[in-house]
C-alpha cells in the first residue's frame, strides 16, 4: 500500500477536500484561460463541453423566399444595409424577425419557423436583395421555407462540410 492510499484511508475527509480543491482549481484555470483566448472552452480541463454549446456560431438561419435564400442570422451585410435604409418602424419589425431567426440557430422548432414565415409574408421584398430582375413583392407563406445550416470544419481531413440542421416549408 502506497503512502497516498494510506493517507487517503486515514484521512478520508481531507482527501475528499483535496480532490475537490484540485477539481475547482482545474475548472478555474480552464475558465480563466478560455476567457483570455489562450484556450477555447472545449480544450484544457474538459469543462467547456458542459458550458458552451457546440456549433451555434457556425450555424446560419435562412428564410427561403420563392427559392431565393436570405440569410437572417447572422445577418447578411447587404440585408442589414437594406433594413437600415427603411423607416424605423419597418426596420424594428425586420429586426424582430432577425432575432427570431437568431434564436432558431441553437434550437430550431417548427413553430418558430411558422412565425418567421408569417412575419415574412407581410413584407414587400425588394428585388435587389435576391439579385433578380423581377420584383419579388409580397410572398405567401406557402412559397417560403426556413432552413438552418451548420458549417463544420474538419481540420483533421482539411475539409469544410455543410449540413442542414433544420428545414421547414410553409404551407
Amino acid at each position: 500500500m502506497s503512502w497516498v492510499e494510506r493517507f487517503a484511508a486515514r484521512h478520508d475527509r481531507w482527501a475528499s477536500a483535496l480532490m475537490c480543491v484540485l477539481m475547482v482549481g482545474v475548472f478555474g484555470h480552464q475558465f480563466v484561460t478560455s476567457q483570455g483566448n489562450v484556450l477555447s472552452p472545449w480544450k484544457g480541463g474538459g469543462f467547456g463541453m458542459y458550458t458552451q454549446p457546440h456549433g451555434i456560431e457556425e450555424r446560419a438561419a435562412f428564410l427561403v423566399i420563392d427559392g431565393n435564400p436570405l440569410r437572417l442570422a447572422p445577418a447578411d451585410p447587404e440585408f442589414l444595409a437594406w433594413v437600415e435604409r427603411g423607416d424605423p418602424a419597418s426596420a424594428a419589425y425586420v429586426k424582430r424577425m432577425m432575432a427570431e431567426a437568431d434564436r432558431m440557430r441553437s434550437f430550431p422548432r417548427a413553430a418558430q419557423a411558422e412565425r418567421l414565415m408569417a412575419a415574412g409574408s407581410r413584407l414587400v421584398w425588394d428585388k435587389a436583395l435576391f439579385g433578380t430582375w423581377t420584383d419579388v413583392g409580397p410572398v405567401p407563406v406557402d412559397q417560403m421555407s426556413v432552413t438552418v445550416i451548420e458549417v463544420v470544419r474538419r481540420p483533421s481531413t482539411g475539409t469544410i462540410e455543410t449540413r442542414v440542421v433544420f428545414s421547414h416549408a410553409g404551407g
